[in-house]
């Protein structure tokens, strides 16, 4: 975000959607209407985790909230230039990953108290304990990170295939080529990029969108579920914020921001950001039905290149 950026009518135009959003029903309900106690904790065997699920008709079903924010940071696909990881630490540590505020919002800051409830719901289910999330601060305001890795180590997970990545986001082949035969790409590694398009009274629809389309300034409804994933024998499982979809809302205040720069006297191109990063013996299921937004049908064939 540039200096000629307004934080105060991004945070309003923010506030605005939340209080739509809690009234609209979609597919994934809002994190700020999320009940913590009608939900399970999960132990699940491939990977090895525990995640907040819901039972749908018998099945389990890993439970997603919409989180809307304003991005602030962001490392994002496509991957177009060759990677410097070389361990396996390195390679397994990949991921796509964004960080979102509420520019002083006050219901985006509320939603620290539904973290909690959630930290609370895990830790009593784990009995080696779970490394609380928690916010960070963002030039004083409340932030969050999301993250997906883009791997999967295959010994902790073999009843699970391999998915090609799509082109946009990995469209040289790099990911592809680092991955080798210990690594697959899972669901648990995916992530949908949309645009919600919200026409009246109608209910949303979504659209595919690049991830390369996303800048920091802009607002987006992240997709987000809880997994708490093991960090070794004899330490707390680490609870992840996971990102599983991230949805363009609004990129107007942003590009307004532009033209007020190049007004007055600044570059024509959109800089880059400067701070941009280029178990145990509990019965278990297999693993767990996670949800996928409907996008438009011409727009999902055009995204996977067919």
């Amino acid at each position: 975000m540039n200096s000629f950026y307004d934080g105060e009518a991004a945070r309003l135009a923010l506030d605005a959607f939340m209080t739509e959003a809690v009234q609209r029903k979609e597919e994934n309900i809002p994190f700020a209407m999320l009940e913590s106690d009608g939900a399970d904790v999960t132990f699940v065997l491939q990977p090895e985790s525990y995640r907040l699920t819901e039972n749908i008709d018998g099945v389990k079903e890993e439970i997603t909230v919409r989180i809307p924010g304003i991005i602030c940071s962001k490392t994002l696909p496509p991957v177009e230039r060759r990677l410097t990881a070389t361990t396996k630490n390195q390679i397994r540590n990949l991921r796509q990953y964004v960080k979102i505020t509420g520019l002083g919002s006050l219901q985006f800051a509320d939603l620290e108290e539904k973290v909690e409830l959630v930290y609370q719901r895990f830790l009593g289910a784990i009995k080696e304990g779970v490394q609380h999330p928690g916010f960070t601060p963002h030039e004083g305001d409340s932030a969050i990170h999301l993250h997906s890795r883009y791997f999967t180590e295959r010994r902790f997970a073999p009843n699970l295939c391999h998915t090609p990545f799509s082109k946009d986001v990995d469209p040289l082949h790099i990911l592809e080529d680092l991955r080798g035969a210990d690594y697959i790409h899972a669901a648990d590694n995916d992530v949908q990029y949309l645009k919600k398009i919200q026409d009246g009274q109608n209910a949303p629809r979504y659209e595919t969108l690049t991830p390369s389309e996303f800048k920091e300034g802009d607002i987006v409804e992240a997709g987000v579920s809880f997994v708490a994933y093991p960090q070794g024998k004899g330490h707390p499982f680490k609870l992840v914020f996971t990102l599983r979809s991230l949805a363009l809302i609004s990129s107007e205040h942003r590009m307004m921001s532009i033209s007020q720069r190049n007004a007055n006297g600044g570059p024509q191109r959109e800089a880059k950001n400067g701070n941009g990063k280029r178990m145990g013996e509990e019965e278990g299921i297999l693993v767990v039905k996670r949800k996928y937004i409907t996008t438009t049908p011409d727009e999902e064939q055009a995204h996977l290149g067919l």
